[in-house]
C-alpha cells in the first residue's frame, strides 16, 4: 500500500525519505511477510504482530482484533473461498523488492500502481491468484495452508519447499494488528499484504471501504457541487486542482500553484510523468509536486513526492464533493477534499479542504 532519510539524485534509489506516510514494512524471508506504515518513519522491520498484541495485552486489543474479524474481515469464510465480504476498493498503500543496485535487503516505496482484484470466489493481485485452497501462478496451481495467530490470517504453499517462486497472502482484519501505526493504536481499514520470493516482492493494500448502494460509479468523477475536475487533472491539467487546501484539525496547509514540473530524464519512470507543483522549500533543485495515479470509483488518487529528492512519496486521495469514500467516511462530503494517507489515521482527521 509501502523510509525515510532524504537523499540526492544520486542516491534516488535508496531508502524513500517520506513527507508524512505511514512506514511499510515487510519481512524478506521466504516464507513470511508482515508490514507497516506511518508517518515521518523510516521502513524497518516490525516486531511480529504476536509480540504487538499478546495475550497479555492489559489494553485488550487482542479482544478487539476478535471482535473486528468478526465484523470486518470474516477469516472462516476467507478460508473457505468466500471473499464476498472482502469485496469493496482497495488501493496500494506500497511495495517493495530487494534488486535496488547497491541496496541489500527489501526496499520499499509508498504507493503504487500494482491492483489487488476480489470476486466472491477469487482474489488476484500482480502475479498470482487464488481461489478456495488454491493458488495459481505462472508455474501453476500450488494448495495452501492457512495459519492463524491473533486475529490474523496467513496463506503459504502446502510445497513451499519444492517451488522455483513462493508466495503468502496476509489478511489483516481491523484492529488486528498495531504493525501499522507508531503511535500504538491499531490499523482502522482491513489489510491484505502479497508477498512473493521472486525479487522478494511485496504488495500492501488497503480496503477503503466496502461499496454500498449510494457509492458513486466510477464514470461519475465531477458532481454538480465540485469544483474539481478528476478527468483533466487524470491528463494533467491542474487547473481545478490550483488554490490553497486546509486541514482544520491542525491548521496545516497544502498550496498548488498554477505550475507544472515534468519529471526530469534522469529519475526513474516509478513516478509519474507530470506534477502540479507545490509551494514548498526547494530541495536538490525541485519543489514538491502533486502526480496523479489513477480515478477509482469517483476520486483520484494521487502522490505528493518530489523529483529531485525521492523515488516514491506520499499518497493522498483528491475526493470531489458529493462522494463518500466508504461508511466510515466522516469528512465533509459536501466539500472537495484532499484526504492524506488514504485515511488510515483518520479521514476527517486527514482531511485538507479547498479555501481559496
Amino acid at each position: 500500500m509501502k523510509k525515510n532519510k532524504m537523499m540526492s539524485k544520486k542516491g534516488i534509489y535508496a531508502t524513500v525519505s517520506l513527507l508524512s506516510l505511514l512506514a511499510l514494512t515487510a519481512c524478506g524471508n521466504k516464507t513470511s511477510d508482515t508490514s507497516s506504515k506511518k508517518e515521518s518513519t523510516s521502513i524497518t522491520k516490525p516486531a511480529k504482530s504476536s509480540e504487538k498484541i499478546s495475550s497479555s495485552d492489559s489494553s485488550g486489543k487482542k479482544s478487539q482484533a476478535s471482535s473486528q474479524v468478526k465484523e470486518d474481515m470474516d477469516l472462516e469464510q476467507i478460508k473457505a473461498g468466500n471473499y464476498a465480504g472482502l469485496q469493496g476498493e482497495w488501493y496500494e498503500l506500497g511495495h517493495g523488492r530487494n534488486y535496488i543496485p547497491g541496496k541489500s535487503g527489501t526496499n520499499y516505496q509508498p504507493g503504487g500502481n500494482d491492483v489487488l482484484t476480489i470476486t466472491n470466489d477469487t482474489i488476484s493481485a500482480s502475479g498470482m491468484s487464488i481461489s478456495g485452497q488454491t493458488l495459481t501462478d505462472d508455474n501453476g496451481e500450488h494448495s495452501l495452508k492457512f495459519s492463524e495467530s491473533d486475529g490474523i490470517l496467513k496463506a503459504t504453499l502446502q510445497d513451499a519447499s519444492k517451488v522455483a517462486v513462493n508466495w503468502s497472502v496476509t489478511f489483516y482484519p481491523k484492529g488486528s494488528t498495531t504493525a501499522f501505526s507508531n503511535d500504538g493504536s491499531t490499523n482502522d481499514q482491513n489489510v491484505i499484504v502479497v508477498w512473493t520470493s521472486n525479487n522478494q516482492y511485496t504488495q500492501i493494500f488497503a480496503q477503503a471501504g466496502a461499496k454500498t448502494a449510494t457509492d458513486k460509479p466510477e464514470a461519475d468523477t465531477k458532481t454538480a457541487t465540485s469544483g474539481v475536475d478528476l478527468n483533466q487533472i487524470m491528463n494533467n491539467n491542474f487547473a481545478s486542482l490550483v488554490g490553497t487546501w486546509k486541514n482544520p484539525n491542525t491548521g496545516e496547509t497544502i498550496v498548488v500553484t498554477d505550475k507544472v514540473e515534468h519529471r526530469p530524464a534522469d529519475v526513474p519512470d516509478h513516478l509519474g510523468p507530470v506534477g502540479a507543483v507545490l509551494d514548498t522549500p526547494v530541495r536538490e533543485g525541485h519543489q514538491d509536486v502533486f502526480i496523479p495515479i489513477r480515478i477509482e470509483n469517483g476520486h483520484l488518487l494521487l502522490t505528493k513526492s518530489n523529483y529531485g529528492v525521492v523515488l516514491g512519496g506520499h499518497p493522498f486521495i483528491l475526493v470531489p464533493a458529493g462522494v463518500k469514500l466508504s461508511d466510515v467516511d466522516d469528512s465533509d462530503e459536501n466539500k472537495d477534499r484532499l484526504i492524506s494517507g488514504g485515511g488510515q489515521a483518520g479521514y476527517k482527521e486527514s482531511a485538507y479542504y479547498k479555501v481559496n
